[in-house]
């Protein structure tokens, strides 16, 4: 297969589809066509979700992970994104409260200790400017 091929965009849906012997899964794309059915509508439903849970992830990605075991589990996601909102908003307050307020005076004893804060205040603007564009 032409590595240069993306697949239908997403989202895809599922619709159970009759005929006259049974009921089968219909799978469609985002601007309804169809490209396959299968044999019940739950197979359907499951193709449909995992392709539109997938969305962004390149293909080739998935197989390599697949093949390795390491897909992580949607608990484990779920579980660091709400770990990276609490540090987001921790580095934003401890800056907020020392390096943005010009009252707080931080009183190193050597100039390079003073330098190493004024470099480590200018990472954690710069991290919490960066975690802003990305959410």
């Amino acid at each position: 297969m032409d590595e240069q091929m993306k697949h239908s965009a997403e989202p895809w849906h599922w619709t159970v589809e009759e005929s006259q012997q049974r009921d089968y899964g219909g799978i469609r794309t985002a601007d309804s066509r169809r490209i396959g059915t299968t044999v019940n509508d739950v197979d359907a439903r499951h193709i449909v979700a995992c392709v539109n849970a997938c969305r962004g992830i390149e293909t080739i990605d998935l197989e390599t992970a697949a093949e390795i075991g390491v897909m992580p589990p949607m608990e484990k996601i779920r579980g660091l994104e709400a770990q990276l909102a609490q540090l987001r908003a921790a580095a934003r307050d401890f800056h907020n409260l020392t390096i943005a307020d010009t009252t707080v005076i931080i009183r190193p004893e050597s100039a390079a200790q003073r330098d190493a804060i004024s470099k480590a205040g200018d990472h954690l603007r710069t991290a919490i400017q960066n975690s802003v564009e990305m959410a």
